[in-house]
Parts: C-alpha cells; structure tokens; sequence
C-alpha cells in the first residue's frame, strides 16, 4: 500500500462547554467557540488534508462553514459526554473524545493513519511534520510518532499514529486521572506498542503552536528566536530521550531486535 497525503486526516478534539473542570482555566464557551473555528478554518486554508472536529459537550459548528467551499473535507461530530465523578481530568476526556471519533469517523474508517491534534491550536508546521511521518510509515508501516519532552512524557498536543497503534493507549488510558495524566500514557503506550512490533520515532522538529494553552491561559510564544531555541533544544534532547525509551522497552525482554 503507498502511504500518501490521503492516507491521512486531521483528528482535531473540542470541547466547548467543559464538564471536566480541573486544571483548566480557560473555561468560557464563546470563547472557546471562537478558537475552534479559528483553527478548523486554520487547517482547511493551509492543508489540504481531509479533517475531523469531534466535540464532546453537544455543540454543533455546522452554521459555520456551510458556505465553505472546503466542507467537503470537513467531518464535524459532536456528542455529549457525561460528567465523570470523581473528575479525572482533561486528559481522560480528550481520551474518550479519541475513542469516540476512532468509532464513529467514517474519514478515519477510511484512513491509515491519524494527526491528533487539540482543537484550539495552530500547528504552523504541521505540513513539514506531516512529510516527514509518512516517510516513516512508508518505512515501517506501523508508527506511532510525537514528541518527548521529559522522561515519561509526550506532548499531547500533537501526535500521529497508524491506527494499530490507538488500541494499546486505549487500554492504557483507562487509567488516566488527575495523578497519571494523557502524557504519562501516551510514553506507557507506546513501550507497550514497541512490545508488540510497532515502531516509535519521534517527531523530526518540535511542534510550532500557535493558540493559547487551556490549562493555565497563556499563549503559545512562537517567534523566531524561541523557534529556533526549541529546535537547538529538541536536537539535543530528543536522541537522549528516545534512548531511554528504547532501553526501557528492551529490559521488558520481548522487544525484537530491529531497527527503530
């Protein structure tokens, strides 16, 4: 199978009335509102990827781009999640979201692989990381590609995966609360997945964000200067860290000899 541009699609997670509250200070639905249709309109202008907006509180944004002359690449999904008690976090909800368009996208039924990104924010690089994953999964097939930014943590901001790889964080993630977060398992999912003949590699650039962060409502700095900062940074980290990955899924004892 060639692995190509349409092979893929964009799974951006919504959420505009949060029912899961905890460290989330970015709270106001309008506002909110505003940011997802920024970024969907983000996507639709500067890629030419099918997309998928999944949200979660029972908002519908079909008002918003009926007259665009990109709908056709645009899957807009929306249910209404129950409150969980007790709250577990953002993560566990962007979990399910996941899970939820996994189950329900026909873009997705019909793709290889998937770009989960979070709904509010801008990858301004995303069609440089794009090429470069699926180089990668013309190389290995089976991929699951992000980036480390500490020991035990992926960014979850943004990450890309081959559909094989979405079972091993799905029964990971069941565990995902206020204490293990989705960064935590997306690093176990993916020793996990290494076990069972998948491949990791991290992403060849870090991710360019441009929007505000939900958590603590501060926007993402993405001049010159602190692009080229975290580029010099991710060179550095990035071999050391996925290292340590390699030789903690090696003292499991399954994982085959092969090149990651």
């Amino acid at each position: 199978m060639s692995i190509n541009l349409s092979n893929i699609v964009i799974l951006m997670t919504g959420t505009i009335k949060p029912n899961s509250f905890a460290t989330l200070a970015l709270k106001d639905p309008e506002v909110r509102k505003s940011q997802y249709v920024d970024a969907i309109r983000f996507y639709l202008t500067n890629t030419t990827l099918n997309i998928i907006f999944v949200e979660n509180s029972g908002v519908e944004l079909y008002k918003e781009f009926e007259n665009n002359k990109d709908r056709k690449r645009l899957e807009l999904i929306t249910y209404k999640s129950k409150p969980t008690v007790p709250d577990k976090g953002k993560g566990a909800k962007e979990l399910e979201i996941i899970d939820y368009a996994v189950n329900h996208s026909k873009f997705i039924s019909e793709s290889f692989a998937v770009i989960k990104v979070t709904g509010r924010l801008k990858v301004l690089n995303i069609i440089e990381l794009t090429t470069k994953y699926l180089s990668q999964a013309e190389r290995f097939k089976k991929v699951f590609s992000c980036n480390i930014y500490k020991l035990k943590k992926m960014d979850a901001r943004c990450f890309f995966f081959t559909k094989d790889f979405f079972p091993f964080l799905r029964e990971v993630g069941q565990t995902i609360d206020l204490q293990y977060s989705i960064e935590m398992a997306l690093w176990d999912s993916a020793l996990k997945y290494l076990n069972s003949d998948g491949n990791f590699r991290q992403l060849k650039h870090p991710l360019r964000i441009k929007g505000v962060n939900a958590g603590f409502g501060t926007s993402y700095e993405d001049s010159f200067i602190s692009a080229t900062a975290k580029r010099i940074r991710h060179c550095i980290r990035a071999p050391y860290y996925y290292q340590k990955m390699i030789k903690k899924a090696k003292s499991y004892g399954k994982i085959k000899n092969r090149n990651h």
